[in-house]
């Protein structure tokens, strides 16, 4: 045991200090502090990420980048991909490095500048449909599940992997329900980003497979939400719904990323 010592006009006094639940205390806070500052790659990743978007923006078929670490250059590529629910016009992405660190990257387009002008006017009334169909009053925890709710009642599992597919069909994979729900959360002005990561598969605890789903942030706090699992969970339909890492680990989610390159940490169940 420690002790603070001080001076009093009636003689020297000493409090007794227990030092060292104060240290781990001070330990922890600082674990945390500094596990939720942005990654140092943040740079590198904002200037490849600004050159992919520049380039497919005005449609072009490649565009030579300096190369990020894999972990950035695959965070970015997916965001373009799949994390940008508006960005629903570009079909692949490949690459290849060439030298002085540079990767060439190419685009391939499924539609034509015409037509996705087009396709993105009928892209934002349907969610503007959506969102009239929620709750004006309602929290913005209350208006997350109604929009979790109202993807599971009206959509299912099949299809193609963007939100546009999945509005116009009414079936798509877990990418479209993850961008479908991005895409009503953004015009609700909910902050939220879209994750890609692995999943257990159905081989067993080494099989793993490719799967996307979302964060949300509610007041100060952030939180998982994986709308196709709570679609396909039967009755348990918000079993994954505003819940943490701990229990998104415990139960077959088994590593993730954010494709703003971010790291966020969720640290327990709504």
């Amino acid at each position: 045991m420690h002790y603070i010592v001080f001076k009093t006009k009636k003689g020297v006094r000493s409090i007794p200090f227990p030092i060292l639940p104060f240290i781990i205390l001070l330990v922890l806070v600082l674990i945390i502090v500094f596990s939720m500052l942005p990654p140092l790659s943040m740079g590198a990743y904002n200037d490849f990420y600004s050159g992919l978007h520049g380039a497919v923006t005005e449609r072009k078929s490649s565009v030579t980048l300096k190369k990020p670490s894999d972990g950035v250059m695959k965070n970015a590529m997916y965001r373009i991909l799949e994390g940008e629910p508006e960005i629903f016009y570009v079909d692949g992405i490949s690459y290849s490095f060439y030298e002085n660190d540079t990767v060439k990257v190419n685009f391939s387009y499924r539609y034509s500048a015409s037509a996705y002008e087009a396709d993105l006017t009928y892209f934002r009334s349907e969610i503007d449909r959506i969102v009239a169909q929620l709750e004006e009053d309602a929290t913005n925890a209350e208006k997350a599940r109604q929009a979790h709710d109202y993807i599971i009642e009206n959509y299912s599992y099949g299809g193609d992997h963007d939100a546009l597919s999945m509005l116009r069909t009414g079936k798509g994979v877990c990418s479209a329900y993850a961008a479908l729900y991005k895409a009503i959360l953004d015009r609700l002005g909910i902050e939220n980003v879209y994750l890609h990561g692995k999943t257990e598969g159905n081989f067993g605890p080494l099989s793993y497979e490719n799967h996307a789903w979302n964060l949300i942030k509610i007041g100060a706090w952030w939180y998982h939400v994986d709308v196709t699992w709570d679609d396909a969970s039967g009755e348990e339909q918000d079993k994954y719904f505003m819940v943490g890492d701990i229990f998104m680990k415990q139960n077959y989610h088994k590593t993730w990323d954010a494709v703003d390159n971010y790291n966020y940490y969720c640290f327990w169940n709504a």
